[in-house]
């Protein structure tokens, strides 16, 4: 997974991940917990195998650096989706972040203004 760090000027190390494939996982069992050794984090996330990407698929990353997040998405313009919204100019959009748990998100108040080149 990468370094982990509670400091708070730290993020996780540069190819650290928080999902592991259903290849990397194993059934669990008493022994193999039993095993782990206490204060372990593990991948709150199991990906499914790779498939073609939906045309309405978003893809991204988040980075922490010098005091800073950084988050980068890519989903097509356009999907043809109804539950989707075209991205264009002057479109709003929130971010939500979540800390790798499954409920308890949070989201920006004001949102931005997207400006599409």
């Amino acid at each position: 997974m990468g370094r982990i760090s509670d400091a708070t000027n730290e993020s996780e190390s540069e190819h650290a991940r928080w999902w592991m494939s259903v290849a990397e996982s194993i059934p669990f069992t008493a022994d193999d917990d039993a095993a782990i050794p206490v204060g372990t984090v593990i991948p709150g996330v199991i990906v499914l195998e790779t498939r073609e990407r939906a045309p309405n698929e978003i893809v991204g990353f988040g980075r922490w650096a010098a005091g800073r997040w950084t988050l980068e998405v890519m989903r097509r313009l356009k999907t043809d989706s109804p539950y989707d919204v075209e991205l264009k100019t002057g479109v709003l959009m929130w971010v939500a972040a979540f800390d790798h748990s499954e409920k308890r998100h949070s989201r920006h108040l004001r949102p931005f203004r997207l400006e599409v080149e």
